[in-house]
């Protein structure tokens, strides 16, 4: 008879693989063809660097949960283990949220150069990266013996996590869609003046630049929201689950499945 946690495991592991591989693959021309290295090509740079650094600690954590679980919960790893957790878990909600936050300076602030630079592209990444490490340097210091924390820590982990970045992320996107619609309303009021008193080529080369860039910003933002909304779909369920049906387990911030939970048992 086949072993179907086994199997599923196997498949985790080599899903996990392949978004590294393709992570890279990705990559790749970014870093090495000068004629990508656009800015928002480095914000999806640092997305690519993201998912190859989480799927990598996901891959070897799967592979160490399944074949080498007394050696990956053990009192004196426990506390990397739950920091690497947390950091991995929330480096993929924060980066949205930091790409959202770059949008809404450089189009909401349009005058202001600083917000179009790199240097403040580098700034939102730096600041997104510091805050994952940050966010989770409370997991070693309340961890207690046999890889335990405390019920309040996973409350903590809901709200930081998978609560606070989608609405700031949500707001600001309402935020930039309405000063999108505004501005065709803008452009249009303008458009049906020129028409009357212009036929300046300068002038209708740019309404139709600044018609094309709105259509840009609202396509940029549609695609937002939805891949924002799977990602919430997907991670919060797993952590009300948590908050809702919390035992104290090893590893509770990975319920994969029901093999998941009956290990951390077993562990402990």
């Amino acid at each position: 008879m086949a072993d179907i946690p086994r199997i599923f495991a196997i498949l985790r592991v080599i899903g996990y693989g392949l978004a590294v591989l393709l992570a890279i693959i990705y990559a790749i021309p970014i870093l090495f063809l000068r004629r990508f290295r656009h800015r928002n090509n480095i914000l999806t740079l640092n997305i690519s660097l993201v998912v190859m650094f989480c799927s990598a600690f996901w891959c070897m954590y799967f592979i160490m949960f399944e074949f080498y679980p007394n050696t990956l919960f053990q009192n004196a790893t426990c506390p990397l283990l739950f920091y690497a957790q947390i950091v991995c878990t929330c480096q993929l909600p924060f980066t949205f949220l930091m790409i959202t936050i770059n949008r809404f300076c450089s189009i909401i602030y349009t005058t202001k150069a600083f917000f179009k630079t790199k240097k403040f592209i580098a700034i939102c990444i730096a600041t997104q990266w510091i805050g994952g490490f940050l966010v989770a340097i409370p997991f070693p210091i309340f961890i207690k013996p046999y890889c335990n924390l405390p019920f309040w820590m996973m409350v903590y982990v809901l709200i930081v996590v998978e609560i606070v970045p989608p609405i700031v992320t949500l707001i600001l996107n309402l935020l930039i869609f309405k000063h999108a619609h505004n501005s065709s309303r803008r452009i249009q009021a303008g458009n049906g003046i020129t028409q009357h008193n212009t036929t300046s080529a300068v002038i209708t080369n740019a309404i139709k630049e600044l018609r094309k860039a709105s259509r840009r910003d609202l396509s940029l933002l549609k695609h937002t929201l939805v891949m924002f909304g799977i990602l919430v779909i997907g991670w919060i369920p797993l952590y009300l689950l948590i908050v809702i049906d919390y035992a104290g387990n090893v590893s509770p911030l990975v319920y994969t499945n029901n093999q998941t939970t009956h290990k951390s048992k077993n562990v402990e």
